[in-house]
């Protein structure tokens, strides 16, 4: 038992004191990202059930909402890419972020027109649109 917490103990300590966790993880963008991934994960289970499309559309509108607000910011990754390329770069963020909100219109309308299935399909697009974008424009130290 004493292992045990020693393990745990030092574990936590050790996430704590991690890169990622003194980023500024409290950033508006960090905000709205993990708005937006809590609400995907919660659709993941509601958008199956048309019982629950009422449910499922706010938290959509939710997603809408933080999707928006995260093209207006910079991803901090911004702060590592050559003066020279930071507008590109910044400009493909947007761009991201803009094709982003077209699936999540698409995923609201789905839903609202009671397309379980083509919902589905949708959410496993934005699923893979998450991957992409953060392989993309997160830095691989800041995912650990």
């Amino acid at each position: 038992m004493r292992h045990t917490f020693f393990a745990v103990s030092i574990l936590f300590i050790a996430t704590a004191l991690s890169p990622r966790s003194l980023a500024d993880d409290d950033s508006p963008l960090e905000r709205s990202m993990s708005t937006m991934n809590a609400s995907l994960r919660a659709l993941k289970r509601q958008v199956a059930d048309p019982a629950q499309n009422a449910s499922a559309l706010e938290l959509i509108g939710k997603m809408k909402k933080a999707a928006v607000a995260s093209r207006d910011e910079s991803p901090s990754m911004v702060k590592e890419i050559p003066e020279a390329d930071r507008a590109k770069f910044l400009s493909s963020y947007k761009d991201a972020m803009t094709d982003l909100i077209g699936q999540i219109d698409e995923l609201n309308l789905a839903v609202k027109e009671n397309r379980t299935k083509d919902a589905l399909k949708l959410l496993d697009e934005l699923k893979e649109t998450k991957r992409e974008g953060h392989s993309q424009f997160i830095n691989k130290k800041d995912k650990d």
